[in-house]
């Protein structure tokens, strides 16, 4: 008889969460902030979800944004354990893909469903309403999986630390609901026409957000005036046409103003991105909240604005999330050990 002891092995023997550590530094896991975002856009959605209900079917309809939302977690699993072999080789892949098809499915999914001719009003004499309703959840379930996919592949490569990967699902998940709280509190849907305006401003964000990683990933390679040089260049060539479709010559003074205002832009890029380069952008990103505080008290002072006390409300709610899970980051690369020495 043999017994496993006695069997000559080589190699690692065992991974506790002080190794972990060590990999997460060289970045061969899945990033907790990833986790944390996706974690927030999948509760942001749920409960955006019950508003949208609210507006279009005249009811929260709060039980099946839940059920909804239980289901895709339920589907994801199920796949997760179907496809472990392909989970097991190619996570940080899986989860990359996951989260971006979620982005796309997410206010398609709804689009979709709003096409379907659901009325609950005929649900007890037209049984046809049953299967519009059956439709509707599968539709609405595909973000849900998505996005419960990419928390899936997290545990599964993250196993040796679950309660980490349960601290920033749970921080993600306040967060997101937070904040899309503060968002409604500013839009206010149902309440207001929401114009072209409002939808323009949701569409920057998303622009702003996909410049900030773009600058912050080109900090790495080339230096802050190059890519503010880079910045100068490309914009100018990218909105002309949009520019000479409603072009009106301006005066000097005018041109004067532009002058101005092309200072202080080219200023605050480049002072945004040596902030890029020198800290994380966990750290720096909550400071650009500080812009609705400016732009709040230069539209009362300078332009007569009145201020919404919904904006500052909603706004406070929005910067609050934010900033706590930038805190905890920040306290967390603070108690991560250093990396072991190479060689």
């Amino acid at each position: 008889r043999v017994l496993p002891s006695e069997i000559p092995t080589e190699g690692i023997e065992q991974v506790d969460p002080r190794d972990i550590q060590y990999a997460r530094n060289f970045g061969y896991v899945i990033r907790p902030l990833a986790l944390a975002a996706i974690s927030a856009a999948i509760l942001a959605y749920e409960v955006l979800l019950v508003r949208l209900f609210a507006i279009v079917q005249w009811h929260h309809f709060a039980f099946m944004a839940i059920s909804t939302a239980l289901l895709g977690f339920g589907v994801s699993g199920t796949l997760i354990v179907l496809f472990r072999d392909v989970a097991e080789r190619h996570p940080r892949t899986l989860f990359t893909a996951a989260a971006a098809v979620f982005a796309f499915t997410a206010p398609g999914a709804f689009l979709l469903a709003q096409l379907v001719p659901f009325n609950p009003l005929e649900i007890a004499w037209a049984p046809s309403q049953l299967l519009f309703l059956a439709l509707i959840f599968v539709l609405l379930t595909a973000p849900f999986t998505l996005g419960a996919a990419c928390i899936g592949l997290a545990f599964r490569e993250r196993g040796a630390i679950p309660g980490r990967v349960y601290l920033w699902n749970l921080l993600g998940s306040g967060a997101g609901a937070l904040g899309v709280v503060g968002a409604l509190l500013i839009l206010r849907p149902g309440v207001r026409a929401l114009d072209p305006g409002h939808l323009a401003m949701i569409a920057t964000a998303l622009a702003f957000a996909a410049s900030y990683l773009i600058a912050k990933k080109m900090t790495g390679e080339v230096s802050p005036p190059v890519v503010v040089a880079m910045l100068s260049l490309m914009v100018p060539l990218a909105l002309a046409p949009f520019a000479l479709a409603v072009w009106v010559v301006p005066t000097m003074g005018e041109l004067g103003l532009l002058f101005v205002v092309a200072c202080f832009a080219s200023a605050g890029h480049f002072a945004m991105t040596m902030a890029f380069q020198a800290a994380p952008m966990a750290v720096t990103q909550p400071d650009t909240f500080l812009q609705r505080v400016w732009a709040s008290l230069l539209g009362a002072v300078v332009f007569g604005e009145p201020v919404d006390g919904w904006v500052v409300l909603g706004g406070a709610l929005i910067m609050t999330a934010v900033s706590f899970i930038a805190w905890r980051e920040m306290r967390l690369q603070a108690d991560r050990p250093a990396p072991p020495p190479q060689g």
